[in-house]
């Protein structure tokens, strides 16, 4: 469908989809396109040099990916690097020493204390802040290096010492100025760690 306009693309996607309940066919769609994919399938396969790394519902993959590769082959992500200081274990944060900081997420029980991992969270997962958080945790300052605004959203590229974070953010809401101080708040069951 790559060589359709984009509100034809789209509404092919959803007739493709409804064809394939009301018929009740099991088909197997290959594409190299994202958005086509977590929209068409029910399940969805992550392939690497022939390989599959993940097979899952497209939630799932999407919010809990199995590995870095995946996280940067499915959607727009977030990554920082840091080191396990603590892991309480299941249902408890953890604490990931970072150049940025310290940031609490839950840590998967098999990840040890003094590990490498990487931390992974969505744009839209991302809160913005216009004014300092007092006392909240994972909230770091920042300064907007980039606005970019796509009709649906507005994309924000923010300095956050020395990473570059993505937050998305609904059109609707006062856009901020390139060069503008704020606050970016990554909330802890948003994150995940990925072992590096």
């Amino acid at each position: 469908m790559s060589n359709l306009d984009a509100k034809l693309r789209v509404e092919m996607r959803q007739e493709l989809r409804e064809l394939f309940e009301r018929l009740k066919l099991t088909a197997l769609y290959v594409t190299h396109d994202q958005e086509e994919a977590l929209v068409l399938s029910h399940r969805m396969a992550v392939m690497r040099g022939g390989h599959v790394v993940q097979l899952g519902p497209p939630m799932d993959i999407y919010k809990e990916p199995a590995n870095l590769f995946v996280a940067g082959f499915v959607g727009t992500t977030n990554l920082i690097e840091g080191r396990i200081v603590r892991n309480d274990g299941a249902g408890e944060p953890g604490l990931v020493e970072t150049a940025v900081g310290e940031l609490r997420c839950p840590v998967p029980q098999q990840i040890g204390q003094g590990e490498r991992v990487s931390l992974m969270f969505r744009p839209e997962a991302v809160s913005i802040h216009t004014v300092a958080c007092g006392p909240r945790v994972n909230v770091l300052p920042g300064h907007v290096r980039a606005v970019v605004f796509t009709g649906n959203r507005i994309e924000y590229d923010v300095d956050v010492g020395r990473y570059h974070v993505r937050a998305d953010t609904n059109p609707y809401v006062a856009p901020l100025e390139k060069g503008q101080s704020i606050w970016v708040e990554m909330p802890v069951d948003r994150i995940r760690v990925l072992a590096a």
